[in-house]
Order: structure tokens, then sequence, then C-alpha cells
């Protein structure tokens, strides 16, 4: 396999999440701005991939934004800043609308699961779910140019790794 190959991944939802958010204008900008408790049902066939899920306090949920608009590239410029490519912001139209957020895990009763700080509509679907790791997840030096940007390259500027 070359890479080159068309090859189209298969994402199989693992639940459902209950918001209470039924329309987008409801919705918080972000999970950080949703202090309210949030349920999310676990398909039973995956209910054995719980076990031991709450020896983490926090989770990193990834979930679909099925109602986003797949088709637009750039933001524009607006308060949160200026133009910029979709993959220079966070902002939930993509083109494969995956979001993710981290989460407190507050309970686990059999395949429900209650976390504070999501921000999707009623009815979104659970993608995948991971424990936050502090020590793996966490990185204390990263910023934006919006915060301290003065080493960060310029728009358009060649990056090399490093």
């Amino acid at each position: 396999m070359t890479g080159q190959e068309n090859t189209s991944p298969t994402l199989m939802p693992i639940g459902t999440i209950h918001t209470g958010f039924e329309h987008l204008k409801d919705c918080p900008r972000s999970g950080a701005q949703n202090p309210n408790d949030t349920t999310i049902e676990i398909f039973e066939e995956f209910a054995e991939g719980l076990d031991d899920l709450t020896f983490a306090s926090h989770l990193v949920l990834l979930y679909w934004f099925d109602k986003s608009n797949r088709n637009r590239l750039t933001r524009p410029k607006n308060k949160c800043g200026p133009q910029r490519g979709v993959f220079a912001t966070r902002a939930p139209f993509r083109p494969n609308p995956i979001a993710f957020s981290v989460v407190k895990l507050k309970k686990v009763e059999g395949t429900t699961i209650t976390v504070s700080g999501l921000d999707c509509l009623d009815g979104t679907r659970l993608i995948d779910m991971k424990p936050y790791i502090r020590d793996l997840d966490s990185v204390p030096d990263a910023f934006t140019r919006q915060d301290d940007g003065e080493n960060l390259p310029k728009p358009h500027e060649t990056v090399e790794a490093s």
C-alpha cells in the first residue's frame, strides 16, 4: 500500500450523547462553557469497554458534528480573530466534522455515563472515548500567537520539523 489509494475510513458510533440542546443557537460555544451534566448512552455491544473507566477523572470524547457544513475551508474574520483556514481553528465546520472535548467524568451506571463540560446537540453520536492522562495529554508550554506568539511562524511561513 502506497498511501495514495482512495480508501474511506469507516466510523462506528459507540453511543449517543444526550445534552438537551435541540438547536445550534442553544448549544454552548465550547464544552468549557457548559457546567451542566450530560449523559451518554453507550451501545450494549460496547459495554465491556467501560470496565474500570472510573480510574480516570476526565475523558477525551470524540464525536461527530453531523449538522456541520462540510464545504467551508476558512473562517471569516470575526470577534475571535482574523480569517483563518479551518485547520487553524477549532470551528465545527470541517471536511470531517470530528469534535472533541475533555470532560469531567461524574459517574458510570451500567452503559450510562454522566459527564460535565460538553458542547453538542442532543442525539450526537459518540465515536470514541479515551481517558485524559495529564502526563501525556498536557503540553504546559503550548501557546497560540494570540497568547504569546513571538516564536510562532507568521501566516504562510514554512515550518521545519525539529
